[in-house]
């Protein structure tokens, strides 16, 4: 299964992280459109800006488990796409930068797209951050 939505804590628990998941919706074209007329935020027939909304879920945080060999991957400066370790994204969280990377993003304010391995304990597999203005 694959989630977009924000990462809201990653923390080390024994051998593995624990990762407080906020889901939430990506939405393009018609979808998106329809959605941001229904939320008031636009008018019949204006278009969506910078082609996407995103439709919060509620603010339910969702518990996965992350192993540490888990792939990452965050946005430098350019929007580069750099791979880091679970440890280091779980210090981004938390506020930090432990190797001072020009992050594009440094409030980690941006989503997340979380997929997830099929067998027990389903733990997320990869973490790739996204752009959207």
């Amino acid at each position: 299964m694959v989630f977009y939505g924000r990462i809201k804590s990653l923390i080390r628990k024994g051998s593995r992280f624990e990762l407080g998941f906020d889901p939430a919706w990506l939405l393009f074209g018609v979808t998106a459109e329809r959605a941001a007329v229904q939320d008031k935020v636009l008018r019949p027939g204006q278009a969506v800006p910078n082609d996407s909304y995103t439709v919060e879920a509620g603010h339910r945080l969702l518990t996965f488990v992350v192993f540490p060999e888990a792939h990452v991957t965050v946005l430098s400066k350019g929007l580069r796409p750099t791979t880091i370790s679970v440890s280091e994204l779980a210090q981004i969280i938390r506020g930090k930068n432990p190797r001072h990377r020009m992050l594009f993003d440094p409030s980690n304010s941006s989503g997340f797209w979380l997929r997830v391995g099929n067998k027990y304990p389903n733990p997320a597999v990869s973490l790739d951050q996204q752009y959207h203005p």
